[in-house]
Parts: C-alpha cells; structure tokens; sequence
C-alpha cells in the first residue's frame, strides 16, 4: 500500500502512514477470524473522524477499591480473550493446512523456451541521492526474450532493443503476461 502511495517519490513514503493502518488494523483477518486490533487491544477500535461520542459522565467514587463486579467483569473479559486466542489458534492451523494444501496443488516445475516471453527479477539499493527506497522499487523488469536455454535453470535473455542479458537463474524468472 505504502508503494501505491508514494509512487516516485520515495521521500514522503511515510506521509500516509496513519490512512494506511487504521484500515490494515481493523481488517478481519482471513487466517485468524479476527482484526489485528481486537487481537492486540481486546476491543474494535473507533475512527478517530467520529465527530460524537457519548461519554458517561466520569462520578468520583468514595470507594477506590475495587468491587466484586469490577473483579468478575475483569475474569469474564479475560476468560474471553482466553478463548478468543485458542480459536485463532485453531483458526491459523486450518487456516496453514488449506493454504500449504493449495500451494502444493498448484506448485508446478516451471522452465522456459527460446522464445517465451519472460520477467526478470530485480534487486535495486536504496538511494538517498537518487531518492530511492530499494523496498518502493519495482521487483520486476521486462518483458525479455528467452534466446538461449544454457541448462534447465539458466538462461540468455535479450530485452526488446535485442540487447543481451546473459545467464540468468529461473528463479530470478517468471512468464510475462
């Protein structure tokens, strides 16, 4: 979200920051069932734009200790959270056996042809001169054409001016769409 923000102009990357977690944080999280601010702080948090709140009006108590109530409604809301983190337990284990059983169904070898149009994977470095945050980059360059098949993991690439990329790992490789 942070790249979609900043686009090119990677020193203001932070500009955004507090947009960007409300939402992330009181999202329902697939895998768990629940948002990350439930799970963190016990409670669903409330947009700082609410224009009114009801507030009840705070009465000096006589008696600073605490009382039965307080004490039951503080085990009653622990007991919850107790159980509220076995279920997200339970949850994240389903949640692991259905995503890896997925994964797996569709986990092919891939190779690539002479000729197939291909992605290559890039690894910039930030540069504070240049104004780049490496993290912002783009992982991806291309497209390039396959031009020799070296062995079945490594490849000659030529990009669309036919300039030549020599031996490149499959794993730095993915199809072009």
């Amino acid at each position: 979200m942070i790249a979609q923000f900043c686009e090119d102009n990677h020193k203001k990357w932070d500009a955004h920051l507090s947009e960007l977690t409300f939402p992330f944080n009181t999202s329902r999280n697939d895998s768990t069932g629940f948002t990350p601010a439930f799970l963190n702080f016990g409670r669903k948090l409330e947009s700082s734009k609410t224009l009114l709140r009801e507030e009840q009006p705070s009465v000096p108590s006589e008696n600073p200790e605490p009382t039965i109530a307080d004490i039951t409604s503080t085990e009653n809301r622990l007991n919850r959270l107790k159980e509220t983190f076995e279920l997200v337990r339970l949850n994240l284990s389903r949640a692991f056996a259905s995503q890896s059983h997925y994964y797996n169904i569709r986990r092919r070898e891939w190779q690539c042809n002479p000729g197939d149009q291909v992605m290559k994977r890039e690894d910039p470095l930030s540069s504070a001169v240049k104004g780049c945050a490496a993290k912002l980059a783009l992982k991806y360059s291309g497209p390039y054409t396959v031009t020799r098949k070296i062995s079945p993991v490594v490849y000659d690439l030529a990009d669309k001016d036919n300039r030549k990329i020599r031996r490149i790992h499959i794993k730095d490789l993915k199809p072009a769409h």
